[in-house]
């Protein structure tokens, strides 16, 4: 029931990068505009309430849970600080606000590209399923943590993770991180072998790259130009909750 002309053709045909394992960096991007006085006054009031690294981490997430509406935007380019000031974001937007945050702490992250069927939105778009891309393109984190790589799924780390986010409701994607229940896995994953936090549904891997912007610069946003220049003004204030 996806739709294939709201999917762009560079996601149609997007291939795995031929360097799938590029480094990351806390160097700042335009998205990843860490360096923006607003973010560094945040970061910097967080740093002095916490001490390693994952607290930092743990309690901006919180942070942005609290004070970041989250909503249905469709700008996967959008600056962090622009995020911050608008006080709503996407799940994107708001992780993307997350790593600017890890960046101007010092905090090294870099990006999975995966390729989520579309199926996977349908319990939030019941009344839009035909017009669901058959496919989206997220890019999800990783952070240096302990000079190791901690996938963003993994943050809080859950000793029992909760059964795998099932996309509805007033939970997100991003709230779901809190919890351990949103876990990415290939679409290969048997349903007797799936981890309770597994959300089983990535149709591709297309490699990590060192940063969100040169995952979309690569292959694109979700939808077209003109689509997004349309529904973006409903979609960026549609409240992704309930």
């Amino acid at each position: 029931m996806t739709c294939a002309l709201t999917t762009t053709a560079r996601l149609r045909r997007a291939e795995v990068a031929s360097d799938p394992f590029g480094a990351g960096s806390a160097r700042f991007t335009p998205i990843l505009d860490g360096s923006e006085p607003a973010l560094l006054a945040i970061g910097a009031r967080l740093r002095d309430s916490t001490g390693s690294d994952l607290e930092f981490l743990r309690e901006a997430h919180r942070w942005i849970q609290q004070r970041v509406r989250p909503v249905y935007s469709l700008n996967e380019t959008q600056p962090a600080s622009l995020t911050l000031a608008k006080g709503r974001g996407s799940c994107s937007q708001r992780i993307a606000l997350l790593e600017a945050l890890a960046r101007g702490a010092g905090i090294a992250t870099c990006s999975e590209a995966l390729l989520i069927h579309g199926s996977f939105w349908y319990p939030r778009f019941t009344y839009l399923r035909r017009a669901v891309p058959q496919c989206i393109l997220i890019a999800w984190p990783d952070l240096m943590v302990d000079s190791g790589w901690l996938n963003l799924s993994d943050l809080f780390g859950a000793e029992a993770p909760a059964p795998a986010f099932a996309n509805h409701g007033a939970e997100t994607l991003f709230d779901a991180i809190a919890t351990g229940s949103a876990s990415w896995v290939a679409s290969g994953c048997a349903e007797d072998s799936c981890m309770p936090g597994d959300l089983a549904q990535v149709d591709r891997a297309l490699g990590r790259f060192a940063d969100r912007d040169e995952v979309f610069a690569r292959y694109g946003q979700n939808l077209p130009l003109p689509l997004r220049w349309v529904l973006e003004p409903f979609f960026g204030r549609w409240a992704a909750t309930g």
